[in-house]
């Protein structure tokens, strides 16, 4: 058992995780016409379907992809021609999370047709809701020196942003933390964003045929950045989220 990367909390505090893909189709497809295709299979396990719209200078919107949804809105898988994002809200465990996100890659793949994987990312966010009272005192993250709650408890904001590159994996994180206003008066609501990604140039050529090779690489930035969870927090945080 790894310490660092098989721990298990009776509270996980990821609000959010995602495996996002980015691809340059080799031939050109309709947008409509892969939609429509990815939809025929997606649709009994994802039956909603939104569009995914950014606004334009001149007040109108462009679309930029569709999401489709599971019946409670916990999941949601992003397609676009370049982009495939599979997301959870309620994340329970990297053995759930996995065989879906390899399920609906494997059908994204197919329909859009060979292409070169650029970038691949895994992320979670996570938040805590920790009370005033006990933020105080013993640091709740390290390091300890970006912990301001135990100087000031009246502190509106914060925010640290910290990127190291991971040679042995070729990729990056991205490390970001600060506080959201909280649910309850008594409370502190602080966001851990962690993003582990790799950006792939034409020496690190990499085929959405190379379902393998794809998610071994996928793991192994699962793996990393479940450490760089483990290093962030203190016991202190680690109690709370296995009550």
């Amino acid at each position: 058992m790894n310490e660092l990367t098989d721990r298990k909390y009776k509270n996980p505090p990821i609000v959010e995780a995602l495996v996002d893909i980015r691809v340059a189709p080799s031939t050109p497809r309709d947008y409509l016409e892969i939609v429509d295709d990815f939809s025929k299979r997606i649709t009994p396990r994802y039956p909603k379907r939104v569009a995914i719209n950014s606004p334009l200078l001149d007040g109108t919107v462009a679309m930029m992809g569709v999401r489709f949804l599971d019946n409670e809105e916990f999941k949601a898988v992003d397609i676009s021609p370049t982009q495939y994002v599979y997301r959870v809200r309620k994340y329970v465990g990297w053995e759930v999370f996995e065989p879906d996100a390899k399920s609906c890659w494997s059908e994204y793949a197919e329909w859009v047709g060979d292409c070169k994987i650029t970038r691949i990312a895994v992320r979670y966010t996570n938040r805590f809701d920790i009370k005033i009272e006990l933020a105080k005192g013993d640091p709740l993250f390290h390091p300890s020196i970006t912990d301001p709650l135990e100087k000031n408890e009246n502190l509106l904001t914060y925010a640290l942003h910290t990127m190291i590159f991971q040679p042995d994996l070729q990729a990056t994180v991205s490390l970001q933390r600060g506080i959201v206003p909280p649910n309850k008066a008594d409370e502190v609501s602080i966001v851990l964003d962690i993003d582990v990604f790799r950006d792939l140039d034409d020496s690190q050529i990499l085929s959405s045929a190379n379902t393998v090779e794809l998610w071994d690489i996928i793991d192994s930035l699962h793996v990393c950045g479940k450490k760089y969870f483990e290093k962030s927090i203190t016991d202190k945080v680690r109690q709370e989220i296995n009550k």
